[in-house]
Formats: structure tokens, C-alpha cells, sequence
């Protein structure tokens, strides 16, 4: 997965103090922390495709749709310390982005937002966790 810039560090368009939103866990922040958890993205879904739609700026915020296809095929973590194997499953993730632009026009702050539910739902894990015992596995 590339970052918006069509580059595969994300350390080039994010400033020295940016923060990256997510709907699950703590803030990430600097461009290192961010480059971390998006290699941890590529590694669980490798070879994944990122369709980004028409952006919709307004000053130094810029408001954007997209769409991520991929397979998992690697481990990934998730809150709560948990390391999930592949499932093998396809998914298909829709999420918005805000992002606000520093006066250098690097990313200074970004919300990202998509369905957790629906994510956990296409993994297989939403089944797991209704059983009794279930559960990722590792957990």
C-alpha cells in the first residue's frame, strides 16, 4: 500500500509531529510510528490496492473516500496485544480520510475512519467470537 503520494514511505508526507486517528487504539504519532504500523498493513495484506476518489480540499484540510482490496495473508496485530495469523480471507474496506496539511504541505493530522464490524465480519472473526471459547486465535 502506498500513501497518498503514490510513495511507499509515509515518512515523506507526514511532518515531524504528525498524528494518525484510527478507530481502534491510540493515536499514532511521528512519521516512524506511522511508517511501522503501515508496513504492519502491507505485511498482513500484501499486494493490496488502494482506490483513492476525488479529494475535496478546503484550505489546509482535505477530505477523501476510498476503497482497500486485499487478501490476508499475514499476521496482523490488534489491540489488546493480540497477534492474528492469516485467515486467507479477501476483504474489501471503505473508509474516509481527513487529513489537515502543515504550512510546509506536509500531513500534520489524519482521521481515518472505516467499518471495524464489517472489517472483523470479512475476517472471519465476528463467527469466533459468537462461539463459545472463540476468539482470534493467539488470544
Amino acid at each position: 500500500m502506498k500513501n497518498w503520494f503514490g510513495d511507499p514511505s509515509p515518512s515523506c508526507a507526514y511532518a515531524p509531529d504528525a498524528v494518525l486517528i484510527l478507530p481502534l487504539g491510540e493515536p499514532i504519532r511521528g512519521p516512524d510510528a506511522i511508517e511501522r504500523y503501515e508496513e504492519g498493513l502491507r505485511l498482513a495484506f500484501p499486494g493490496g490496492t488502494l482506490t483513492v476518489g476525488r479529494p475535496v480540499v478546503r484550505g489546509d484540510h482535505t477530505a477523501l473516500e476510498w476503497e482497500y482490496r486485499a487478501t490476508h495473508a499475514g499476521p496482523i496485530a490488534i489491540p489488546g496485544s493480540v497477534v492474528v495469523p492469516p485467515t486467507g480471507r479477501p476483504i474489501v474496506l471503505r473508509g474516509a480520510s481527513f487529513l489537515r496539511f502543515n504550512a510546509q504541505g506536509l500531513i500534520a493530522e489524519e482521521h481515518r475512519y472505516y467499518d471495524v464490524r464489517g472489517l472483523l465480519e470479512q475476517l472471519g472473526f465476528l463467527e469466533r467470537l459468537s462461539r463459545p471459547g472463540g476468539g482470534p486465535a493467539g488470544a
